[in-house]
């Protein structure tokens, strides 16, 4: 079963009218387990105005400063873990 960080981070990734909806009104602090990857979608829709691919936010990942190693590598097997929007 998805938990509820799951289930937002999936559709801010695959529902763009729920992404530009619900943007505005959530930081990535309200995440705890997903707060990096939630802080480059909401980057990434601001400057391109669309949600990323997971292989785009693998990038974003990867060269974030301020990450450590162990915390990238943490972060791009989440990326790879969240469900698609197809339920």
């Amino acid at each position: 079963m998805n938990t509820l960080e799951e289930k937002i981070i999936s559709n801010l990734l695959y529902n763009s009218d729920f992404a530009a909806k619900v943007i505005p009104y959530t930081k990535e602090e309200y995440f705890e387990e997903y707060h990096v990857i939630a802080d480059e979608i909401y980057k990434f829709f601001g400057k391109y105005g669309c949600s990323p691919t997971k292989d785009e936010l693998k990038i974003e990942i990867q060269s974030r400063k301020g990450l450590t190693d162990k915390e990238v590598k943490k972060n791009l097997d989440l990326v790879s873990s969240i469900p698609s929007n197809d339920k």
